[in-house]
Parts: C-alpha cells; structure tokens; sequence
C-alpha cells in the first residue's frame, strides 16, 4: 500500500516495482528474522505489515539494495523523518546519509518504542514458549555457597549462599528477565542455597505469581563421610584420582555414614516425612539418577509437556541427573558434563520430550571460565 492522508495505491504481490524488495524479504530475510525471534514455524505475522523506504540509489543491484522498514503508518510515529531517504523521481540519489542527525534520533526513539511494544506483545503472547512444537526449560545451579568457597564437601548440608553467590542469584534473574522468561511453575530443593538462589532470580526477572515446590529429590548428592570435610586437602590425603572416583565415578558412592551419624538426614528434622529407608548415607551419581528422574517424570516433565513455563533450581548433581537422561549421554561422558553456578541453562525439547539443543543466558567466554572453575575443584592443586 502507497500513499500519504486519504489516498493509496495497492499493489500486488507481483508488482514490478517492488519486486526486488518483495523477493529478497521473503525469501533472504524472512528465513533468518522468524526463526531468530520464536516464530519458525509460523506464517508471516500481522505486524510485518509495514512501511518500506528504499534507501539506495536508483540503479543499485537488486542484491545490494537497502530498505528501511518501519512499522504500519510510520508517518504517525515520526518515521517519516525517514523520507528524505526515499528515492523518488526527483530524488533518485536518495540515500540513508540524506537523513538529518535530528529527523534519525526521533525516528530512532519511535521507532524503538515500537519494537519495544511488539517484542513485549509477543513475550506475554508466547509465555511458556518459544517455537510452536518445542518445550523450553530452565536449569539453574544455586549461586556459589559458603562452602563452595571453602572448597568443602557440602552435599545435603544446609549451608547458605556467599556474597558472590548471592550476586550471581540477581544476575541470573536479569538474565532471565532479559531473555523474556515468564514462569508458571518453579522446581527447587530443600536446600536453602537452591531455595534463595530460586527466590533472588524470580524477584529479579519479574516472577513472582507462580508457585514454587520443593522437594527433597532435587537435592544434592549426598556425600556420605566425605560431607564437611575439605576437597583440596582429601585429595592430598587420598589423591587426586581417589576424589575424581568418589565426586564424579559413576557408580561408586563415598563412605557411608550410618544413622547414628549426626550428618545422616533422618536426624534432620527437614526429612522427617521422608520414610527413613529412602535417606541417603551416601550416594554416587547412579543413586542420585534413581531419586531425582521419578521425580522429573511424574512431576516436572508433565507439567512441561502441558505448555507450561518451568524452572528448575537445583543442585550441581541433581540437574547432571537430568541433563543426562535428556541428551542420553552415556556414564562415561557424563562424568564430564560441568555446570556452573548462578547461569540459566535452558534446554529445547520436541513435542516427544526428545533433546533438541541447550544453551546459557550468557557469554560463551564468561562460562568457559565458570565451567573450568567448577572442573578445578577437588585438586589437590
């Protein structure tokens, strides 16, 4: 549609004049824009009904020709300041320069209020997902622990969050707000660190009307007679490769401790709904598989399955638990699989709950870094 007050001229889709923009939007551009925002799988959506000005000279290849799009009835929110970029016949040089500093700061302010307002739409309208046909969920590793700084064993102790940790729980939330994650139902353990990391990163993104469950299967592995007890120095007590057995072997657990033990859950007055014979007094990687994946198929899965945005807060163990029955990784290359603290994991899932791809809110770099401190713990140097 062309025009200006009451009269327009439309065109169809095979107009000559237009047919290079037509071409290279629908085809070029389209492909690589829907996919980028959620929207693969879907038709072209109203709001790409808009404003094209050609911003290149008469002449210009096809191939090479710019256009600035703005949205429908540009002239109303001040991107007709944009015009003096049109080729026209009296203008046919015409190019993006012709726009004046002052004209382009105003079209930019408008014109970023709009696409502010289409992307909050499409949030709101999409929460729960992302592209039709796939399941997204979050992960998130409790910020970094008081014991995590002492380099301590923690397991099932109930030790609060540091200073830092507490600080990667408020950044995680923004990451999570920045990205458009709107929760229906969250997932978190008994476990204060998992629990304030949970509550910190919703406040931060914005969540706040969902509920939050908690349960004593998202908890830790329990690290039996090596809990309270410092990585570092039982490595150099017992050996590097003794402590890479009993932190990441698959299925050989640390020493037990037995109920008398003061460390042993059924002393803790957290579990006493728990029937004693289903608490831990240690547990290697297989064990913690067999406690958290019941509960990820009768609770978390089917609420995922239902549309449902999800979160899950947990621990370093519990959610290697899951990641590897989701990407069917093998015993052995789970042992491998890091995951920091305090960054948003978010894996993609078919409509058959089959593993698509996983990614971070955040820099590629920044966790490398993180990931290679987590692998560092437990040397003895």
């Amino acid at each position: 549609v062309g025009g200006t007050g009451s009269f327009y001229t439309y065109y169809g889709p095979e107009e000559v004049k237009f047919k290079s923009l037509t071409t290279n939007f629908l085809e070029r551009d389209l492909p690589k824009v829907m996919p980028a925002l959620g929207l693969g799988d879907e038709p072209v959506p109203l709001w790409w009904t808009t404003d094209f000005i050609l911003a290149s000279p008469v002449g210009t290849p096809a191939a090479e020709e710019k256009w600035i799009v703005g949205e429908f009835n540009c002239s109303c929110v001040g991107l007709s300041k944009c015009l003096a970029a049109y080729c026209q016949d009296d203008t046919p040089n015409a190019c993006y320069n012709d726009i004046s500093a002052s004209d382009l700061a105003e079209a930019d302010v408008y014109g970023s209020i709009m696409g502010a307002k289409a992307m909050g739409i499409m949030t709101k309208s999409k929460m729960g997902g992302g592209t039709p046909g796939v399941f997204r969920v979050v992960f998130l590793r409790h910020g970094e622990s008081d014991w995590n700084v002492k380099n301590i064993f923690t397991g099932w102790a109930d030790v609060d969050l540091s200073e830092n940790g507490k600080l990667e729980a408020v950044e995680a939330g923004r990451m999570l707000k920045s990205a458009g994650f709107k929760f229906n139902i969250v997932f978190t353990s008994v476990l204060r660190r998992a629990i304030r990391t949970a509550w910190t990163a919703l406040m931060e993104s914005d969540n706040f009307s969902m509920p939050v469950i908690n349960t004593w299967r998202l908890n830790e592995r329990h690290y039996g007679g090596l809990q309270g007890l410092n990585k570092a120095e039982t490595a150099a007590k017992h050996g590097d490769d003794q402590v890479k057995i009993w932190r990441r072997s698959y299925d050989i657990p640390p020493p037990s401790i037995d109920h008398s033990d003061p460390r042993h859950p059924c002393n803790d007055p957290l579990y006493s709904h728990v029937p004693k014979a289903a608490l831990p007094g240690a547990e290697s990687l297989a064990l913690t598989v067999d406690r958290v994946l019941p509960f990820w198929f009768d609770t978390v899965a089917p609420c995922i399955m239902a549309g449902k945005s999800v979160m899950v807060a947990a621990h370093g163990n519990s959610l290697r638990a899951i990641c590897k029955y989701i990407e069917g990784m093998s015993q052995e290359e789970v042992l491998d699989l890091n995951i920091p603290t305090g960054v948003p994991l978010v894996y993609e899932l078919d409509t058959n709950m089959n593993f698509l791809q996983k990614y971070y809110l955040m820099d590629p770099a920044e966790v490398a870094k993180k990931l290679q401190a987590v692998a560092n713990q437990g040397k003895a140097k």
